[in-house]
């Protein structure tokens, strides 16, 4: 056989189909004793073994060509694997010197070029190792997490989920709030729901900021059917007494978070300050992008339809002259259900205060020590007399029904920290009045969409996809969030609710104890029922 720049040409692509071989995965590859040609790999025999030491989904199918060779030794590096091939095609030629000298030239130049490419392959190699050992020091972070955290909660499903702040999604959803002229839907298909992960398996979650490492979001999601009968009663017979509360008092007509962001979105520059730690040791931003974020939310701020109802539970900054701190009225035609809702009320927000420090303890003991500092009088202490058993706590409870949503929002809290709970159930009507019942029947699914989203971590609760009771902490007065448009059929309702420590409700509470806490500056729960009870009889 002759020789020729067709043969030479050949060896030339062998050996880079070969040099090819070893930058897959970073495989060393041998031709096999007996190779039957280019068009049968088949039988192609090849020796791997990887960088790291793992092992791989099994041998590489090698392309070789025609002709014989002896396997090389172990120790043999790639570019010499070359030149044995070469030699191999060499051999087959019956021309004289001639060719022999062609063929060193050669055998030169394909080493010069195989340690180019071992050169270029060992960085790539190292590069890939990097990202290998990073991912598997995550995996690993996270896994050992898991295993901690589960053994901490008792066995229950613990997922620890690291997301990466990003302003440019935020600034895209607040773009689609001001196109919708009204709060997110997740349904809509402009909606970058493929940007998200939506929660929606039980389990308890924590989600961390990928770059601080601060904790922004947890998230319990715990069906009814795996309730002991005990638990499941004692749930819903407290949120009975939040939901009878809407029975009993009007809702209020004013909530600041549901404007939505008008005027220029907030997008952060290529170098601003991220969440960093804050004086509630789970992280804040620093004051220029606080304040930055604060001007736009309300200095441009655009009023949007509200949508669905909000009730308040609790202590609020008085519109009287004469009174400094009160407490929220009911309907005196319902002063009955009111005076039984107020009498209830502390076994609810002690359900409350057990739930939020058993998903995080962190979180619910500084609300507690804030309050407690600051004598803030829990939302279930009507008397505020300095004699009630009621201990410090969130001064208000927000309860939510009827299709609740609201636009990207920071909450105009006193403390960053918040906690709510969510729920379905079904709506019957008695003499003309809504009245609530836990129905088995009636789970998140009969109402279609709503989400919590927290906008700039791509991260949010799929309620209807969810089951049960939802528990969620997340940072309100430093993140955005909000709840998205949901629909439901008139025989059931999504409830929702949240305790905080408003900013004007514990600016009343200074003024109260600054001004000496005169009774006169006070109008408490039992003076509510005074008063109502008296104008239902001037009514009569």
């Amino acid at each position: 056989m002759e020789w020729s720049a067709e043969a030479a040409a050949r060896v030339e692509i062998d050996a880079i189909d070969l040099l090819g071989l070893q930058l897959e995965e970073a495989l060393i590859v041998a031709p096999a004793t007996e190779t039957p040609g280019i068009d049968d790999p088949a039988e192609a025999h090849a020796g791997l073994k990887t960088l790291d030491g793992l092992n791989t989904d099994g041998p590489a199918e090698v392309h070789v060509g025609s002709g014989t060779s002896a396997p090389p030794s172990p120790d043999i590096e790639p570019g010499e694997i070359v030149e044995q091939h070469a030699v191999a095609i060499a051999q087959q030629s019956t021309t004289g010197q001639n060719d022999v000298e062609d063929l060193g030239l050669l055998k030169r130049k394909l080493s010069n070029k195989s340690r180019w490419e071992r050169k270029k392959l060992k960085k790539i190699a190292v590069r890939e190792e990097k990202a290998r050992q990073q991912a598997r020091d995550d995996q690993l972070r996270n896994e050992g997490a898991t295993q901690i955290l589960s053994t901490l909660y008792d066995g229950e499903t613990v997922t620890v989920i690291r997301r990466k702040y990003d302003p440019a999604l935020l600034a895209q959803l607040q773009d689609l709030e001001r196109e919708l002229n009204g709060p997110l839907d997740t349904s809509h298909p402009k909606f970058p729901i493929e940007k998200f992960h939506m929660l929606t398996k039980p389990g308890t979650y924590f989600i961390v900021d990928e770059d601080t490492e601060k904790l922004v979001l947890a998230v319990r999601i715990t069906p009814w059917s795996t309730m002991t009968d005990v638990t499941k009663d004692y749930v819903q017979h407290n949120l009975h007494t939040v939901m009878d509360w809407s029975r009993c008092a009007d809702p209020i007509k004013t909530n600041s978070s549901q404007n939505r962001i008008g005027g220029k979105s907030a997008k952060e520059k290529p170098n601003a300050s991220r969440p960093g730690p804050g004086s509630s040791g789970l992280g804040s931003r620093d004051a220029d992008q606080q304040v930055k974020l604060k001007s736009h939310g309300k200095g441009q701020a655009v009023s949007i339809k509200p949508n669905g109802h909000m009730w308040a539970v609790g202590w609020h900054a008085s519109m009287e002259d004469d009174k400094t701190l009160v407490y929220y009225a009911g309907k005196d035609a319902k002063v009955e259900l009111y005076e039984t809702v107020i009498s209830r009320l502390p076994a609810a927000a002690t359900m409350f205060k057990e739930h939020f420090l058993s998903l995080f303890p962190g979180a619910a003991r500084s609300m507690i020590r804030f309050a407690a500092e600051r004598n803030i009088p829990s939302f279930a202490d009507g008397e505020l007399d300095g004699e009630s058993s009621e201990m410090p706590f969130a001064n208000c409870l927000t309860l939510t029904n009827n299709n609740f949503s609201n636009a990207l929002h920071m909450d105009n809290d006193e403390a960053p920290l918040a906690y709510g709970m969510w729920w379905t159930t079904r709506v019957k009507k008695v003499n003309r009045a809504n009245v609530y019942e836990f129905d088995e029947k009636v789970d998140h699914s009969s109402v279609k969409g709503g989400a919590f989203l927290l906008a700039a971590y791509g991260i949010g609760v799929d309620f209807e996809r969810s089951g049960g009771l939802v528990e969620i902490f997340w940072r309100g007065k430093q993140d955005w969030h909000a709840t998205t448009k949901s629909t439901s059929p008139s025989e059931c309702t999504r409830w929702g609710t949240s305790v905080q420590l408003t900013k004007k409700g514990v600016a009343a509470v200074a003024r109260f104890h600054k001004q000496g806490a005169e009774r006169g500056a006070l109008v408490n729960a039992h003076d509510r029922i005074e008063t109502m009870h008296a104008r239902k009889q001037t009514k009569k």
